[in-house]
């Protein structure tokens, strides 16, 4: 990832600073990219609750603010596909 994006863009606003939001999707967002559709599963069997508590995201910074972020990241660049990423 870093081959293709050295100054880590993926995780950062348009001021440069990292997200303080939905930076679950800017990390996987670009490794779904590198890996290719090719190694994608879909697990139907939830294997992880995001905890409702009064500090989470969508209530501190908004569920706009989420939703602006989301938009902003998918609008970025693709990652090209690693055919030689290894596992």
């Amino acid at each position: 990832m870093l081959e293709q994006d050295p100054t880590i863009a993926c995780f950062k606003d348009e001021k440069g600073d990292f997200y303080k939001v939905t930076y679950d999707a800017a990390l996987m967002f670009p490794l779904f990219e590198i890996d290719g559709p090719k190694r994608r599963y879909f697990n139907p069997i939830p294997l992880y609750y995001y905890r409702l508590y009064p500090r989470n995201d969508h209530v501190v910074l908004g569920l706009a603010e989420q939703k602006r972020v989301e938009t902003e990241i998918r609008g970025k660049p693709s990652f090209k596909v690693n055919e030689n990423f290894l596992y």
